[in-house]
C-alpha cells in the first residue's frame, strides 16, 4: 500500500525545486531517509522536480528508478497531485540539455555498431531506458534495429525461455520488467496417482535487478498445515524449494520440495508458471549419515527422491492476503467451491 499524504497542504510545487522537496511531501520519511534518496536520484539526473515530473510521464523509465516501492508510489502521487508552476531558467535549461542530447546522438549515430555496443554495455538496461526518454530521436535509436541485438544481450539466456506474444527484445524485457507476480495464484498439478488444487499468495521479497527477484510464498493445506516457499525468478526462469510448517507452532519439518519452471507471458493480465517438482525425503538430524553430510557443508545432508510430478501456477488476483484461501471471492476466481476443503486432491485421470 502507499504512503498517507496529506495533500490538504501539497498545494504547489515547481519543476525548478529540488527533489528534497518532493520527499519532504511524504509523510514519515525521516531526514536522513530524504537525504539519502535525494542523494540516489541526483546521481541517477534527477536533480529537480520538473526531471521527476517527466520521468513519471514514461513508464519504462519511472520503472528503472530503484526506490522502494512505497516511497515510489507516494512520490508519483505527491508529483501528480501538487500543482506544477514552470519558470523561465528550467525551460531554458531543458532546451539546452535537448542541445546537448542532439548532439550526443549525432555522436551515438556516427559511431559503427560495434561500438555502440560498448556504449550499450557500459549503461545498462535501466540507463538506456532513461536514454530513449530523452527525446524523439532518443527514443527511435534506442527502440530501433541497431539496439536490438543489446536489449537481448541483457535479457541473458533466462530471458530467452520466458514464453511471450512479444517478439522484439526490447518489449519482452520491458515486459519482464513490469510483470506484476505479487497476489493469489491457484497451484494445480499431478503425480502419478492424483491430481491437487489449492491456492498460494506470494509477495516479491528483492529485486536483485529488473528481470530477476526473490519470491516468498505461503500456502495454506488446512487449519494446522501450510508450505512456505522460497523462489528465484531470473529472466523466465523460475526455481524454488518449499517446506512445510505447523502452523501451531510455526516448526518447520517434512519433506523437502523442489521445484523449476518457466514462466509464461502470453496472457500478461494471468501470468504461468509451469514445470516440475520432486520431493525429496530427509533424514532425521540424529542420523550419524546427516551429521556427516553437514560436517561437510551439505546443509541438507542425505536425501532420496520420495515423489514427482508437474505443476501449474496461475495467477487469479492482485491481493496479497495470507487468508486468500478463506476469501470466497478469490477462491471463485479459482473455480474453487466455498465448501471444498483448502487443498482439494481427486484421483488423477485415466
Amino acid at each position: 500500500q502507499p504512503l498517507p499524504l496529506q495533500l490538504g497542504r501539497c498545494t504547489e510545487m515547481g519543476d525548478a525545486e529540488p527533489v528534497e522537496a518532493a520527499l519532504r511531501k511524504i509523510p514519515r520519511l525521516s531526514d536522513s531517509q530524504v537525504e539519502q534518496y535525494s542523494e540516489y536520484l541526483r546521481r541517477e539526473a534527477y536533480s529537480d522536480v520538473g526531471c521527476l515530473r517527466e520521468a513519471t510521464k514514461h513508464p519504462e523509465e519511472w520503472q528503472s528508478v530503484q526506490l522502494p516501492l512505497r516511497v515510489k508510489h507516494a512520490l508519483a502521487r505527491v508529483l501528480d497531485e501538487c500543482r506544477s508552476t514552470p519558470s523561465a531558467s528550467s525551460g531554458s535549461r531543458r532546451a539546452a540539455t535537448t542541445d546537448r542530447q542532439l548532439a550526443g546522438l549525432g555522436i551515438l549515430q556516427a559511431l559503427p555498431v560495434a561500438n555502440l555496443g560498448a556504449v550499450a554495455l557500459l549503461l545498462g538496461p535501466a540507463r538506456t531506458a532513461q536514454l530513449g526518454a530523452c527525446s524523439a530521436a532518443w527514443r527511435a535509436l534506442v527502440e530501433g534495429a541497431e539496439f536490438a541485438p543489446f536489449w537481448k544481450s541483457y535479457l541473458g539466456e533466462s530471458g530467452d525461455v520466458l514464453l511471450s506474444s512479444l517478439v522484439d527484445p526490447r518489449q519482452r524485457y520491458v515486459q519482464l520488467a513490469t510483470v506484476n507476480l505479487q497476489g493469489t495464484w491457484l497451484d494445480r498439478g499431478s503425480d502419478d496417482d492424483e491430481q491437487y488444487r489449492f491456492l498460494t499468495t506470494m509477495r516479491r521479497l528483492q529485486r536483485r535487478s529488473p528481470i530477476d527477484c526473490t519470491l516468498e510464498a505461503l500456502s495454506h493445506f488446512n487449519a494446522r498445515e501450510a508450505k512456505i516457499s522460497h523462489a528465484q525468478l531470473s529472466g523466465g526462469l523460475y526455481l524454488s524449494y518449499e517446506r512445510f510448517m505447523h502452523l501451531s507452532t510455526g516448526m518447520v519439518s517434512g519433506p523437502l520440495n523442489v521445484a523449476s519452471g518457466i514462466l509464461d507471458l502470453r496472457e500478461p493480465s494471468r501470468p504461468r508458471i509451469f514445470g516440475t517438482w520432486v520431493q525429496y525425503s530427509l533424514k532425521s538430524d540424529a542420523s550419524s549419515a546427516r551429521a556427516s553430510a553437514r560436517s561437510r557443508g551439505d546443509l541438507w545432508g542425505p536425501a532420496r527422491p520420495r515423489a514427482a510430478g508437474r505443476f501449474e501456477f496461475i495467477k487469479v488476483d492482485d491481493d496479497f492476503d495470507a487468508q486468500a484461501c478463506k476469501r470466497r471471492r478469490i477462491r471463485a476466481k479459482a473455480g474453487l467451491g466455498p465448501d471444498e476443503p483448502y487443498y482439494v486432491i481427486e484421483p488423477r485421470a485415466a
